[in-house]
């Protein structure tokens, strides 16, 4: 198992992964806005992005959202972008961003289907290092940010993934996944999902997941963790197989509108319930987003009998 390792050098911090991924993927998951904004930052830390230009010149403007409520500006400058293999930035710390200004340089070496990746901080002085690792914690945020890379290309490369945006508030979609699961996915629904460790079932027929609710930061991420599973559908063998499999929601929010991304993380082809399930989640996703924007889903609903 790899470790994220980490050592200074005078003005220098230098952040070292090997990830289990083809340097293609991480290079693509660095460099695109929809994928780096779901694992960029410290842990509890949440980013929107407002612009990417990739390119030397160009810049990145985003916003890092912490778990106490506060938002810190950030604007990084591209020096050099030399795909799939190197980037070099400066961070700047301009009037209107954190002031903290460092150059760093990201190398992604290729080792097999693995990519070795390097990166390097340097700041103007020890001093500097030392101060900004004291108030902004610069060295766990660099190994929190590359382990968040790594758990995020694990579940990009084995779990199902699907998400939209919307004009409405992260607010409202967070409502929706924690007190309005029986109006989108099922109104058979036991149990509740308002908080962390909250313990719930929803059930399709005969067919029912029971999770728990295993991390929540409001309006921003929730994930759901399968505790116990009953898939009642004959050519399936393994009926239990949503077992230990985890549901992950993401939630930004810009000026403009919402996005909502979803990893089900487990969920792959090899399951034997996967196209079932894939289509279940096209229709159910689709019920969420007609919840949100029209203020009616179209949930499972148990079909009783009716007898004269």
């Amino acid at each position: 198992m790899s470790i994220t390792t980490t050592f200074t050098e005078g003005k220098t911090l230098t952040v070292k992964r090997t990830l289990n991924a083809p340097r293609e993927l991480v290079w693509e998951v660095w460099t695109k806005p929809e994928h780096i904004v779901q694992w960029w930052g410290p842990v509890g830390f949440t980013t929107t992005s407002q612009q990417m230009d990739m390119q030397a010149g160009g810049n990145w403007r985003f916003i890092m959202h912490g778990p106490d409520g506060m938002d810190y500006p950030n604007k990084i400058i591209f020096i050099e972008v030399i795909k799939p293999g190197k980037l070099v930035y400066r961070h700047s710390g301009d009037d209107d961003t954190e002031p903290v200004n460092f150059h760093v340089t990201v190398t992604f070496e290729a080792d097999g289907n693995r990519t070795q990746l390097t990166m390097q901080s340097i700041f103007s002085s020890a001093e500097e290092l030392e101060r900004v690792n004291k108030v902004y914690g610069a060295i766990q945020g660099g190994i929190d940010t590359v382990n968040r890379l790594d758990e995020y290309l694990v579940n990009i490369k084995t779990g199902y993934q699907t998400g939209f945006t919307v004009h409405t508030t992260a607010e409202s979609i967070f409502l929706s996944l924690t007190t309005k699961i029986n109006e989108w996915w099922t109104n058979e629904m036991e149990g509740t999902a308002f908080n962390s460790n909250d313990i719930f079932t929803v059930r399709f027929g005969n067919t029912f997941k029971t999770f728990q609710v295993e991390e929540m930061i409001p309006n921003k991420k929730i994930i759901w963790k399968c505790i116990a599973a009953y898939i009642d559908v004959t050519e399936i063998e393994n009926k239990s197989e949503w077992l230990e499999t985890k549901i992950i929601w993401e939630i930004i929010q810009t000026a403009e509108a919402t996005q909502l991304n979803m990893i089900h993380y487990g969920l792959t082809p090899s399951f034997d319930c996967y196209d079932i399930c894939e289509k279940g989640w096209i229709k159910f996703i689709n019920s969420l987003k007609n919840l949100l924007t029209t203020g009616k889903g179209m949930p499972y609903k148990k079909v009783e009998s009716i007898t004269a």
